[in-house]
């Protein structure tokens, strides 16, 4: 994430919408009374304030600017409201990472009176851009720019009310393009306020699904732009829209439509609280069956990519976000009240991808069994916990799939399940007669405990009586007589000998705050001393009754 400053002279109304939505390193002035270093204060922003008039040159002061910015290793510098000209000092130690926000649609109106000249000049609309600083006035290349019409009853009081309406919108919009770090209280906020985001906990995965198809389906002047949310130039490839139907076949969204006289259909799997099935979409590929239709690509959509299929291409919920944007934002006959709706929608899953991918981000290196108080209060902390618990498990597995915890019965298998809003990883050998799994042995990760499990399979095994299970284990050494609150030398909170549930057994320590590197160590440490227990007898067939 890019850290940011902010450039302002007076007021700073810009400021203001950038930090209650950004965080921001500093905010710099040019004028030691302007009121946007009061607005700084009140938001707890850092703010610093010097003026050429205190300086023998401008090169001098621009100086002290690069000297501050390098010391808050500053990546962006947004300007909104810098009423100096950036000069050559500053620009050529910060070109390409400096932008400004312009009141008027550029190149028309450059300069200090954008609005006055637009109103002036009498023009039908006018509007806002974000803009990469150059050498120039205004010239700098374009990053994104909107109309503002002009109103049949407008003063100029009032078309300047709704430039700078226009500059709050588009600049939030251009900073989170460009990896600004959103604020997570403000992102919280958003989605509390949001209807169309309490209407989607009903259905955290068919509510996006339902908006899609509706918003795919949407005519617009002849055309169904957003298809291209999901089929990148779709309309210059040739392509003609047909429909979008939901569940057919148990697909999410099936996308028809016709390809030089041929009928395609392009599916989308939407994954959201659960993670993809490589087989389930390999099936919706190959058992795709409609007459005069045949399968074309497949989008499989999440927070992060977890899979990787040949026909099928990854698309995040940031992705489907930006893409909204960019579509709103080039389409002009869509009513006012889908286009409010359809921007509330964007913003609502580029705030919830922010929260859970930050949250996923502080937590890489980490072993975690449940989601932040923010993610809990959106109740999306188990939306999170399936993401990571699925990467600790893929980077288990990638550790211990290997020769050296070869045993009698193979090599382990991880497998991970969830249930109760909790996580279980399982790194289990398992013993197998005629194609039948008969009973394994091996390690079990749950919330706040580290396993050691085994079961029996098979009824008639006499190892299918737990009792009789702990103290085949406990001869073979797996297990201890646990008598004083340690097992492993490692603090336990076990009431008894042993835990079970169905024909499952097990004995555990405590795991708290611990690096997924430490508790992969743990595991690789356990694994010989299951391999041990197999090699020196343990075998559920030979234990039949």
């Amino acid at each position: 994430m890019k850290r940011i400053a902010v450039f302002a002279s007076g007021n700073g109304s810009n400021f203001q919408v950038i930090a209650e939505q950004f965080e921001v390193a500093f905010v710099f002035s040019d004028r030691r009374n302007s009121y946007v270093l009061e607005r700084a204060k009140k938001l707890g922003v850092p703010a610093f304030a010097f003026e050429l008039k205190e300086f023998s040159d401008k090169q001098t002061y621009e100086e002290a600017i690069i000297q501050l910015l390098d010391q808050h290793q500053i990546d962006l510098v947004v300007l909104a409201g810098y009423m100096k000209i950036v000069g050559p000092t500053l620009l050529a130690q910060y070109e390409g990472r400096i932008i400004n926000i312009h009141p008027a649609y550029l190149p028309e109106f450059p300069g200090a009176h954008g609005i006055e000249d637009a109103w002036n000049a009498g023009v039908a609309e006018s509007g806002v851009t974000v803009h990469w600083v150059d050498s120039g006035i205004d010239t700098g290349q374009i990053i994104k720019q909107v109309r503002v019409p002009r109103l049949a009853d407008d003063t100029l009081g009032a078309f300047e009310v709704r430039i700078h309406e226009a500059e709050y919108q588009l600049y939030p919009v251009v900073l989170e393009e460009l990896g600004a770090n959103r604020k997570r209280d403000f992102c919280v906020q958003q989605l509390k306020s949001s209807p169309l985001f309490a209407i989607s906990l009903g259905g955290k995965e068919i509510s996006h699904s339902n908006f899609w198809a509706w918003l795919i389906d949407l005519k617009v002047d002849g055309i169904n732009p957003f298809v291209e949310v999901f089929i990148p130039s779709f309309y210059s490839s040739g392509y003609i829209y047909e429909s979008c139907t939901r569940e057919e076949d148990h697909r999410d969204l099936s996308i028809y439509y016709q390809q030089k006289g041929q009928g395609k259909c392009h599916i989308v799997e939407n994954k959201l609280k659960s993670l993809p099935i490589g087989d389930q979409l390999l099936k919706y590929e190959q058992n795709f069956k409609k007459k005069n239709y045949e399968f074309s690509s497949g989008t499989i959509t999440g927070l992060t990519k977890v899979l990787e299929l040949q026909s099928w291409q990854f698309l995040s919920y940031k992705v489907i976000s930006e893409r909204i944007i960019n579509i709103l934002e080039h389409t002009k006959g869509i009513s006012s009240i889908n286009r409010e709706l359809i921007m509330l929608y964007a913003n609502d899953i580029s705030c919830l991808s922010d929260l859970l991918l930050e949250e996923i981000e502080s937590t890489k290196d980490r072993y975690v069994w449940k989601g932040s108080r923010y993610l809990e209060e959106l109740k999306f902390d188990d939306v999170f916990l399936k993401y990571v618990s699925n990467e600790i498990a893929r980077e288990i597995e990638r550790e211990v799939m290997i020769p050296a915890f070869q045993s009698e019965w193979g090599l382990p298998k991880v497998a991970i399940s969830f249930h109760n809003k909790k996580a279980t990883i399982d790194i289990k050998y398992h013993q197998q007669f005629d194609d039948q799994e008969v009973g394994f042995i091996g390690i079990q990760i749950e919330g706040k405990q580290f396993r050691l499990h085994s079961g029996a399979r098979i009824g008639e095994s006499s190892l299918g009586n737990k009792d009789n299970l702990f103290n085949k284990l406990l001869e073979l050494g797996y297990l201890e007589n646990y008598s004083n609150k340690e097992i492993r030398g490692r603090e336990s909170s076990l009431t008894k000998q042993y835990g079970k549930y169905g024909h499952d057994i097990y004995q555990y320590w405590n795991i708290g705050d611990m690096s997924r590197k430490e508790l992969i160590i743990c595991i690789k440490e356990e694994l010989p001393k299951v391999i041990n227990t197999i090699t020196k007898g343990l075998d559920f067939i030979k234990e039949k009754s």
